[in-house]
């Protein structure tokens, strides 16, 4: 899934409300299933910045931080 501007994010684990993913193998989000869409022209799931929550970092990273900051 691409968090526009940010990366790819890899899903880890999906229920009815909530995806959690991991972003740069260090950051696990948790984004609501309604934030995220699918591109047709990119044919991907996409979602804004403003959209994804930290649950944890796996390691804190710059790459961790420079998400949280600008997300």
């Amino acid at each position: 899934m691409a968090i526009l501007g940010r990366g790819i994010a890899v899903v880890e684990h999906v229920d009815s409300k909530w995806i959690q993913a991991v972003v740069w193998n260090k950051c696990e989000l948790r984004i609501a299933r309604k934030e995220i869409l699918w591109d047709e022209r990119n044919m991907r799931w996409e979602t804004n910045p403003s959209s994804v929550s930290h649950t944890k970092p796996k390691v804190m990273s710059s790459g961790c931080t420079q998400l949280r900051q600008e997300g």
